[in-house]
């Protein structure tokens, strides 16, 4: 083997290395953790949407909770 298809295979397994060990997991975390903070801002939204909309809702869950 010539010495630039010995420097090419080399850095492929440094970008494979890359790759596999820190750039999935760290995508993976990201992309949870951005539809966790997506769904929980939601809920708060439609929360509050829904206290303007009924302010009773707020009384009865405050009443539900306390049941529990």
């Amino acid at each position: 083997m010539s010495k630039d298809t010995t420097n090419l295979k080399g850095l492929e397994l440094k970008i494979f290395i890359f790759l596999t060990v820190f750039l999935a997991p760290i995508l993976s975390v990201l992309l949870v953790s951005a539809l966790g903070f997506s769904i929980w801002f939601s809920q708060i939204l439609t929360e509050c949407l829904q206290a303007l909309v009924n302010p009773s809702i707020i009384l009865i869950k405050t009443l539900n909770m306390r049941a529990m």
